[in-house]
């Protein structure tokens, strides 16, 4: 008996301008886009027919997204355009801190789970800490690729790049 490697598929379908309209999975299963006059998402039309609708600001930042059961997650956002807060549909809210340089500093959940991100010169992140006193740092090579992480639970894991 001889085994023969699956032949698994993606087929991606695009509009003259370059959206996404069609994804098809190796199951056959096809998921439809449509978007605005400004390339815009505007809906995700999922194998079964659940539609998902997405709405945006006049800057073309996502303001509000609407599952097919109409549960709806709001976003806020500043003057530079980075999300500042999410409201879900069950009221819980995630907020999300800034630096001057505009990367995440901080990001908190509805329960008060608090993720605190701190970065190297050329913007990696360098060190994730948390309200649990949980800590993970991050190492770099000079190409900015990441070469190791390192916390108390998963002890120091390497990356490395083939070529």
């Amino acid at each position: 008996m001889r085994l023969l490697p699956l032949k698994r598929t993606n087929e991606y379908r695009y509009d003259a301008i370059g959206n996404l309209t069609k994804s098809k999975d190796p199951m056959g299963l096809i998921t439809e886009y449509k978007y605005d006059s400004l390339s815009n998402m505007t809906e995700q039309i999922s194998p079964k027919g659940a539609v998902t609708k997405y709405d945006y600001d006049k800057h073309g930042n996502v303001i509000s997204v609407t599952d097919a059961k109409g549960n709806e997650t709001q976003y806020s956002v500043d003057l530079n355009d980075n999300v500042t807060k999410m409201t879900q549909a069950n009221g819980g809210e995630y907020t999300y801190s800034y630096d001057k340089a505009g990367r995440l500093k901080s990001m908190t959940s509805p329960l008060g789970y608090t993720k605190n991100f701190s970065y190297d010169k050329v913007d990696n992140v360098v060190k994730e800490s948390d309200s649990l006193k949980s800590t993970t740092t991050y190492t770099y090579d000079k190409l900015h690729n990441m070469k190791s992480s390192t916390n108390a639970l998963d002890g120091t894991t390497s990356f490395s790049m083939i070529s």
